[in-house]
């Protein structure tokens, strides 16, 4: 009896050192699964699914059995539903709602409603102009705000899903939206520009504490901006700021292009790069007051190379929380084609699996990790 209650825990134990991370592509067709062991530190591609086509940008709703994807060339998302064995099934292909008088955009961001989770809520941006959307899981059911003269690539959600803090690069300011119970988007409560701020690439709220961070893309600043208790923004936005790169960094050298915060609440990870093809990457690690979010001190930075690409395509890179115990992250690299699981251990960034898709020359998007 002991013996097969040793396996049975063995085996749970086991199966809970798995976890699988689902990969788009800025311009490619497929969607890839891939498979990371924590135990043996190994990342792997369990699938490589023909998509309906590029999928920049993709979610989850909230019970996880759908994934969706954009395609903001033609203002399209499609449904795929995610079976036992990780694969997927396209279920169809809808328009968004129709804004800023075309169908063809630079960027649409999605992400799943905290309310509801019945919707999928997405910025569409052609650079100038903007719109926040909503879209039912089954697509029967759309509505948008109403148009922005900026550009909206980035949104996020406050802890309780009543507010969507969206992102204005072009002006670097933010939009508070008030989110009810029966949402219309028209309900914009704020607007304010953070002060001397100029390129901001992303915003994340802190899980639990009432706080903002954006990363500015080409000053390469962390912002730390404290909202009050009911997460409206509090007059003009004057942010705490860190450097994200060492002092002897040549100005223009790096881009800063994602922030993401690990699942202990506690780390928070920014992502820089040069162009292509040299492609050099830094990930810095920040300490956070693990209740109010406040950034402590930068703790662990690690640079690498990923040499893929010509130099004439505008590189990307994504990094992805990683939803399980451990301070962990994902990135993505575009035109790189490169998949990456770093975790912090003690004060130093560590490896968890690396996995190269450079068989598919639009890798990689944004991914989501389906827990």
């Amino acid at each position: 009896m002991l013996a097969l209650l040793l396996v049975a825990l063995f085996a749970k134990w086991s199966a809970a050192a798995l976890h699988h991370l689902f990969v788009g592509t800025v311009d490619g067709g497929s969607l890839y699964v891939l498979e990371m062991d924590d135990m043996e530190r190994t990342l792997t591609v369990l699938r490589n699914e023909t998509a309906a086509g590029a999928s920049p940008s993709i979610a989850f709703d909230r019970s996880k059995l759908f994934l969706f994807g954009t395609r903001p060339s033609d203002g399209t998302i499609s449904r795929y539903s995610v079976g036992p064995d990780f694969s997927l099934k396209h279920e169809g292909t809808g328009q968004i709602p129709e804004s800023c008088n075309t169908t063809a955009f630079k960027s649409i961001k999605i992400s799943s409603a905290i309310r509801n989770p019945n919707l999928i809520y997405g910025s569409a941006t052609t650079g100038t102009c903007s719109t926040l959307f909503s879209i039912s899981i089954t697509g029967y059911y759309t509505q948008r705000s109403n148009e922005i003269a900026g550009d909206i690539r980035s949104f996020a959600w406050s802890p309780d899903g009543r507010h969507l803090h969206a992102l204005d690069s072009e002006s670097s300011s933010l939009l508070n939206f008030g989110i009810a119970d029966e949402p219309d988007l028209k309900d914009l409560l704020d607007t304010k520009a953070i002060k001397d701020t100029k390129a901001a690439r992303q915003v994340i709220t802190h899980p639990v504490g009432h706080r903002i961070y954006v990363v500015t893309r080409d000053t390469n600043e962390l912002l730390d901006i404290p909202l009050l208790n009911n997460d409206r923004i509090d007059g003009p936005i004057a942010a705490n700021r860190s450097a994200i790169l060492v002092k002897d960094t040549p100005a223009g050298q790096y881009v800063t292009t994602s922030v993401a915060i690990s699942s202990s609440n506690a780390t928070l990870w920014t992502l820089s790069h040069t162009a292509s093809p040299e492609n050099t990457f830094m990930v810095t690690a920040f300490l956070l007051d693990a209740k109010t979010g406040a950034v402590q001190r930068r703790i662990a930075r690690a640079s690498f190379r990923n040499y893929l690409g010509d130099g004439t395509q505008q590189p990307t890179s994504v990094l992805i929380p990683a939803p399980f115990d451990g301070d962990m992250v994902a990135l993505t690299t575009f035109p790189g084609a490169m998949v990456a699981v770093l975790g912090l251990v003690g004060e130093s960034i560590k490896s968890f699996g690396r996995a190269m898709l450079a068989q598919d020359e639009g890798c990689c998007g944004e991914g989501v990790w389906l827990k």
